[in-house]
């Protein structure tokens, strides 16, 4: 359903954090229920602080590709 990278952003002074962006297949993003399933899946996530679940941090889309940061 998605690809996952791992990046870095950077800001100044040096600032720097390594993020993981999933990205939804391309076939995929024309599907409403697999975008859905997307956003729902940042919607719960913000939700939780644990240690061992990832911060969600953004949550877009840009040219029909729809990622979580």
């Amino acid at each position: 359903m998605a690809e996952v990278y791992a990046a870095k952003t950077r800001g100044i002074g040096g600032f720097e954090k390594i993020v993981a962006i999933k990205v939804i297949h391309p076939r995929y993003s024309e599907d409403e229920h697999f975008v859905q399933m997307l956003v729902d899946e940042a919607k719960i996530s913000v939700l939780l602080t644990h240690v061992n679940v990832g911060q969600i941090f953004d949550l877009g889309c840009i040219d029909d590709t729809y990622f979580i940061v």
